[in-house]
């Protein structure tokens, strides 16, 4: 298993010199031969509000343990199911009168139970999303992150994390291209996922938002991947490796993990996407719109950072996930993810 681990890791390094991310190749990466398991230096990483003991409760200290025993009750209601779904549907809405059409499915954590679905099943290009393919591959072929070797769980992490288009390249390449997304697809019964009609372009790969919060669900529930995919979400920098701001979406939601996707003009549109988690919600929100211009379709992200149209899908998407989040009682206890023992 040692020797496995190190070829796949210097078969990631050595695919960074042949990139073919969202709109154009890449810059490698400098530092990418001594990366370090854990948060990017340029913000800390979120975390899940502070457990029982540790806040202020107005319970006496003899009773505060007692509190425990409601770590894993769901408090998404009736009332707050009919709330939410509301929300996310005038949200929805409000983004398709801008030409915004967001594909949207949130659950319970809890039960498993889809909460809201609106065009949760039409396939869309992944952009960097796809990440999340290739590291539960990279994951799941070498059965656990504790059978992985630290550098490559820190190209991993920095891949999720900051959003790295040449780590996510090199890992494309060294994984087999389209056979990764065919390897996940099967194993996590993705019906609405599909290879890239452009082999050479990762970001073109085809999800859904029911697909990505199934597999989602599936990552954070698995003890073999959740503990780390969980924590290199929380992890998720303000500041993308490429230097886009990816605060929004479920990036925008405190003590949520998340990981976002941006670009045109792969499958001839803007792609906006966030998928996330809370203690209780998988919320998946995918947005498409057409592009205002042709010009849009290059490689650097400054070209499009600040286009209006561009503007419209980020804060669309926003909205649409703070809309998709029902408020935990300030006395219930969070459901933290754990490393697998």
């Amino acid at each position: 298993m040692a020797v496995a681990v190190a070829v796949v890791a210097g078969a990631v390094l050595a695919a960074l010199v042949h990139q073919w991310p969202e709109g154009g190749p890449a810059r490698a990466l400098s530092a990418a031969a001594t990366p370090s398991v854990g948060p990017s230096a340029t913000r800390s990483p979120k975390a899940w509000p502070a457990a029982p003991a540790e806040r202020s409760t107005g319970v006496a200290p003899g009773e505060a343990a007692d509190l425990a025993e409601f770590a894993d009750i769901d408090p998404i209601t009736p009332a707050s199911r009919a709330r939410l779904r509301a929300a996310v549907t005038a949200s929805v809405r409000r983004a398709a009168a801008l030409g915004i059409t967001q594909g949207v499915l949130v659950a319970d954590r809890h039960t498993g139970q889809t909460i809201v679905s609106i065009g949760a099943d039409t396939p869309v290009p992944a952009v960097s999303v796809a990440k999340l393919l290739f590291a539960v591959d990279v994951l799941d072929t070498a059965g656990g992150a504790d059978r992985l070797a630290p550098a490559t769980l820190g190209l991993l992490y920095r891949m999720i994390a900051t959003s790295d288009d040449a780590l996510a390249s090199a890992f494309y390449s060294s994984g087999g291209g389209n056979q990764i997304v065919e390897r996940v697809a099967a194993r996590y019964h993705l019906r609405d996922t599909g290879p890239s009609p452009e082999p050479q372009y990762w970001g073109d790969i085809r999800i859904s938002a029911a697909d990505m919060a199934s597999l989602l669900a599936q990552m954070l529930a698995d003890p073999r991947t959740g503990a780390f995919l969980g924590s290199a979400m929380l992890s998720s920098t303000a500041i993308a490796r490429d230097g886009y701001d990816q605060e929004f979406g479920m990036n925008a939601v405190d003590g949520a993990g998340s990981k976002q996707g941006w670009g045109c003009c792969l499958g001839g549109v803007v792609s906006i996407h966030s998928i996330g988690f809370t203690a209780d919600e998988i919320v998946a929100v995918l947005s498409t719109a057409a592009p205002d211009a042709p010009g849009l379709n290059v490689p650097e992200v400054s070209a499009f950072a600040d286009d209006p149209g561009f503007l419209a899908s980020v804060a669309a998407s926003t909205a649409t996930a703070r809309a998709a989040i029902i408020p935990r009682p300030a006395l219930l206890p969070v459901r933290p993810i754990r490393p697998a023992r």
